[in-house]
């Protein structure tokens, strides 16, 4: 199929509308090959880039290498998805060939629907070829701006974090002291130590030894990533830990949600750990989200969640409720602070005791599609198991006011008395792990 000759088998339409159609053939095929599908390099640039959302040349290095990661795995994923549909079109045209064979009405019938559908295949393929072609363009014009941003970087190439306390300075309008952080990391010397692992620590200082032997409750911290390279919004180390409890953190990357939680959770069961602690890495959360979640699970509870947004306008929670039929429903604030044992808790930042699961057959989380549409979420999922149970009791504490963050764009979605003007209000700032 060359261009837009499909034009040419449109029957939908009167004889005058159709031959305006073919008239203008030739001029619908070269907007057809020189509309771009994605972003230009100045939208790359002037918008993806914003000076407001990224004013050091490290915050657009980063964006940039994160924007051209997300076209190159679409680029792969489109690949695979082409080799499939030209395995069907070759399918499809043995049957053809079959059935050409046979002269019989019905199977004649049956002919004509398969070379329309095959004509359609190639239709769907020239389009993947177009997208593939953009999507490459998109690929190429991110290098071209990485590679000028490689000689201004002032953190380097390697980690990712070293320019976020100068981003987010500049983002609220601070003036950032680099002078002032150095001189606070030089009054440590000599006072505080950092070792790569516990043996390494406990080489160097062995009586420490008694304190880890004693019998610690611990939590295993799941934070799912699409990539490797890609970090949590939220700012691991400032969160406050529970107190005399142990934290470590599971990172698994490249699996879709539900699986990658049902690993985390495996990983919790055959370690030992008491508590499985969930956090999504586009979610900023407030800094003592574990200490208030753990006195939930303290004082009665299995479960227990913060709150947030889904990721559009104007916003709506994502855990959900039963209104007064029993029909879900999205979570209105107002008086109450607690709400109980809720239809769906989503995992995003969620307290777990591990018992919980133990009482559950694995898989754990399941995310469930009718004719690839997804009509059950992992979380729901989880949650309908829960309530079968009827032997858990779960909570969301609305004063956990997450942020959820759409990385890509730099939009930031949450309570409109903390977000203005899409930046944390500075009020609240300090009590965000940023």
């Amino acid at each position: 199929m060359k261009k837009l000759d499909v034009i040419k088998n449109i029957e939908l339409i009167d004889k005058n509308d159709f031959n305006f159609l073919i008239n203008h053939q030739k001029n619908f095929a070269h907007r057809f090959e020189t509309r771009s599908l994605f972003r230009s390099d100045y939208e790359m640039r002037k918008f993806v880039l914003d000076e407001k959302v990224h004013p050091t040349p490290d915050s657009k290095y980063w964006q940039a290498i994160g924007e051209q990661v997300v076209q190159i795995q679409e680029l792969v994923d489109l690949s695979y998805e082409n080799r499939k549909l030209k395995c069907d079109i070759k399918e499809k045209e043995l049957f053809l060939k079959r059935y050409r064979k046979i002269e019989d009405e019905h199977t004649q019938i049956k002919a004509e629907k398969l070379e329309i559908e095959i004509e359609q295949l190639k239709f769907q393929d020239m389009m993947q070829k177009k997208v593939a072609k953009e999507r490459l363009s998109e690929i190429k014009n991110w290098e071209t701006i990485i590679k000028e941003l490689e000689p201004q970087l002032r953190y380097g190439k390697e980690n990712f974090e070293k320019h976020h306390p100068e981003r987010y300075a500049l983002r609220e309008g601070r003036d950032y002291q680099e002078e002032d952080i150095k001189q606070a990391k030089s009054a440590e010397v000599g006072c505080a130590f950092d070792f790569n692992s516990t043996e390494e620590m406990l080489k160097t200082e062995p009586f420490i030894d008694t304190f880890f032997n004693h019998n610690i409750v611990r939590i295993l911290v799941g934070c799912p990533h699409r990539i490797k390279e890609d970090k949590p919004c939220t700012n691991l180390n400032k969160l406050q830990a529970p107190a005399a409890m142990s934290a470590d953190l599971e990172s698994p990357y490249g699996y879709p949600v539900a699986e990658a939680r049902n690993l985390i959770v495996q990983k919790a069961l055959t370690k030992g750990y008491d508590y499985i602690f969930f956090m999504d890495d586009d979610l900023i959360i407030p800094n003592n989200t574990l200490v208030i979640l753990m006195n939930h699970l303290k004082n009665g509870y299995d479960i227990a969640g913060g709150f947030y947004y889904r990721k559009y306008k104007p916003v709506e929670s994502c855990s959900m409720v039963e209104d007064a039929r029993g029909r879900p429903n999205r979570i209105e604030l107002g008086k109450e602070l607690l709400i109980e044992n809720p239809l769906v808790l989503c995992s995003g930042c969620t307290l777990f005791k591990t018992e919980v699961f133990e009482s559950l057959e694995k898989p754990w989380y399941k995310q469930i599609t009718v004719k690839e549409r997804l009509v059950v979420t992992e979380d729901t999922y989880f949650c309908q198991r829960i309530k079968e149970l009827n032997k858990f009791k779960s909570v969301i504490d609305t004063s956990i006011q997450c942020i959820h963050v759409d990385k890509e764009n730099g939009i930031f979605y949450g309570n409109e008395n903390i977000i203005k003007n899409n930046r944390i209000i500075e009020q609240y700032r300090q009590f965000y792990a940023v």
